[in-house]
Formats: C-alpha cells, sequence, structure tokens
C-alpha cells in the first residue's frame, strides 16, 4: 500500500474560491519577512494541490497574463496550466513536495513543453533541489524553475516571471546558486 495522500478532486468553482482566499489571506497578512517564507510553504505543502494550481493561476491572471479558462483537473497531458503574454504561449506545472522534488517530474515537464509546442515551462515547486535535480534543470532551457524564495514572491505580488529571453535562465541560476531553496 502506497503511504502517499490521496486528494479529491475539487470542483473548479470550489478550487478558485479558495485560492482567491489564500492569495487574499497572504497579500493582507503576510507573515514579517523572518517566518514568510516557512509559514507560507507550510501552509503551501498541507493544501489539496488542484489548489495550489488555481492559486498559481490565479496569480497569473493578476500579472496580466492571458489565461484561458481551464474546464477541468484531468486529462492535461503534463500540464497544470497554461496561459499567454505577448503573443507567447506558456505552460505550467505545479508540484507540492514536502522533501526533494523530484527530477524525473522535470524531465516528464520538459516532454510536455515540447508536447504543446509551448515557448517556456514554468515550474512551480515547494521542495528542496538536489543535485540530480539541478544538473536537470540545466540541461532542460525551456524550463524556469520557480522556487523558495521566488516562490513567495510572486505570490505576494512581489516579483512577476521572468518571460522575455533575456531572462531565460535566471531561475536556474538562482536554484545553482542555493537562493532556489531553504
Amino acid at each position: 500500500m502506497s503511504n502517499k495522500l490521496v486528494y479529491a478532486v475539487p470542483t473548479k468553482k470550489y478550487a478558485e474560491g479558495e485560492a482567491f482566499r489564500f492569495i487574499k489571506d497572504i497579500r493582507k497578512n503576510s507573515p514579517t519577512s523572518d517566518s514568510e517564507f516557512q509559514i507560507i510553504i507550510s501552509q503551501l505543502r498541507k493544501m489539496n494541490p488542484f489548489v495550489f494550481e488555481e492559486i498559481l493561476l490565479h496569480c497569473c491572471e493578476r500579472y496580466k497574463y492571458f489565461v484561458p479558462l481551464k474546464r477541468g483537473f484531468i486529462k492535461d497531458n503534463g500540464v497544470d496550466g497554461y496561459f499567454s503574454f505577448q503573443g507567447r504561449f506558456y505552460v505550467i506545472q505545479a508540484k507540492l513536495y514536502s522533501g526533494e522534488a523530484d527530477h524525473k517530474h522535470l524531465i516528464q515537464f520538459s516532454n510536455a513543453i515540447e508536447w504543446h509546442h509551448a515557448a517556456k515551462g514554468f515550474f512551480f515547486h515547494t521542495g528542496r533541489t538536489s543535485d540530480e535535480f539541478k544538473k536537470v534543470a540545466l540541461a532542460s532551457p525551456t524550463i524556469n524553475i520557480v522556487s523558495g524564495q521566488k516562490l513567495i514572491d510572486f505570490l505576494l505580488g512581489r516579483k512577476p516571471l521572468y518571460i522575455s529571453n533575456y531572462y531565460q535562465n535566471s531561475s536556474v541560476n538562482q536554484v545553482l546558486d542555493g537562493q532556489g531553496e531553504k
């Protein structure tokens, strides 16, 4: 028997409502800078993964990225969300890890980016990054990793995603500098 948690698939309306409440709460009642990382990451790790997807899409909308209506949560062909910006198509993968991030998920996501013909993919996660994860991230130039403080800044509305080609590898460099985890 597996020891993985199984989550019920919520309705789209429920997940959107929970996502809206979470974003509103953390932005209005943001913890002090000393504890914000630990508090927000621990809250994320406890939530339903489908709600986490909605939180990310909600944040994308707030940054003025065009997020088309997604009808459900299953049969997503390897992505958890998508958006467009300045005529280019981007995909999102959202993973809630309590330990190390799984490098195999990056490989699968890289294939999904190619399958969807996306300009780039954003891999959001709450885990720690292993050396193997970092190697796979470096070998995948179309994947931007959003974790650690960068994830917190995105959720709190401080910094948008780095989409332009100029910033293409900045998130990978941040992971390699040890800033993508705490």
